[in-house]
């Protein structure tokens, strides 16, 4: 799929207050990933750039992720992406965001100066729950220079309740950036599979993109380069990601891209059979949405407002909004 043509939608984005340059009504750009082709719609990052950009510096390479099956389906393509920058990500299926804050607090010597969530697919009904949540979040996260968040796309009418809540803690959180998945996603239903939240082929590496192209944007505004010394990406994964039917035009996600493939990347994995991993083995291949461990055990955290998809992976789930 070729993303650049999709380009050029000038959409809105969230940004944080004073201090922060916001980015609204932005006129169409391209921002191009160094070591791709990808590029991603100008408007979907928060922040924008300083009007005078400070001397570059370097700081820490590490990138810490969090995150859901959304996020697993992704991380497999940020080591490629984000060339420079020492990648771990983190994801379970159908995490909550109380265990992805405990993940943060068990993992916070393994989180430098840029963490990355998606949290906010599974969803428990409460905008006042997930706000205060989020706001717990951000405590832990505090002394990280840059908690980039991406929002949900909204598959259920609920999930602009989890983006209502994202766009307020801006307001008290200048550390804090959010991408708008949710408007690409919109345009672009061919990111997703028939569930409309888990993503194809396609929408995994769009999602990767959107994530590099944040940390990029961001870190350059400050002035910031990655330390020399970057390591292999590692990713630490757990459960299944659901399997549905591809939307139309879309290649599923087991699908292979000729010539380039976030799959191939050097990396380490761990697959475990609960929440609050760290430990990991080593292999020669990332891991991909369709090579998830179906091992992991139910989370401590409320379940998913519905249950995974019971019928063969060539069939769409049983219910719509499964969460991730």
């Amino acid at each position: 799929m070729a993303l650049g043509a999709l380009i050029g939608a000038g959409l809105a984005a969230w940004a944080a207050p004073a201090g922060h340059t916001r980015v609204g009504g932005a006129e169409p750009t391209t921002t191009l990933l160094q070591s791709t082709d990808l590029s991603v719609p100008g408007g979907l990052i928060g922040g924008g750039t300083a009007p005078v950009r400070p001397p570059t510096h370097t700081i820490d390479n590490r990138v810490f992720v969090v995150g859901d099956s959304v996020m697993q389906g992704a991380a497999p393509y940020l080591g490629d992406l984000l060339e420079g920058w020492s990648v771990t990500a983190d994801t379970r299926v159908g995490r909550f965001l109380p265990e992805a804050i405990r993940v943060v607090k068990k993992r916070r010597d393994d989180i430098g100066e840029i963490a990355v969530l998606n949290l906010g697919n599974n969803y428990n009904g409460s905008k006042e729950q997930f706000a205060t949540e989020v706001a717990e979040a951000l405590e832990a996260l505090s002394g990280v220079s840059h908690v980039i968040w991406i929002n949900a796309g909204e598959f259920e009418e609920d999930r602009s309740e989890v983006n209502e809540a994202l766009r307020e803690a801006t307001r008290l959180h200048p550390n804090l950036t959010i991408v708008d998945w949710n408007s690409w996603w919109e345009d672009n239903p061919s990111f997703t599979s028939g569930d409309r939240l888990h993503l194809t082929a396609d929408g995994a590496e769009a999602y990767a993109a959107l994530v590099a192209s944040a940390v990029t944007q961001v870190t350059l505004a400050a002035g910031e380069i990655p330390a020399p010394g970057a390591k292999s990406p590692k990713l630490n994964t757990s459960g299944r990601i659901p399997s549905s039917r591809s939307s139309s035009g879309s290649r599923s996600s087991g699908s292979s891209r000729s010539g380039r493939s976030g799959q191939g990347q050097s990396a380490t994995t761990a697959v475990q059979a609960g929440p609050d991993h760290d430990q990991s083995v080593p292999t020669t291949r990332a891991p991909s949405a369709s090579t998830s461990s179906p091992s992991a055990t139910t989370p401590t955290t409320p379940s998913p407002t519905t249950p995974p998809p019971t019928t063969p992976p060539t069939q769409p789930p049983t219910t719509v909004g499964a969460g991730g």
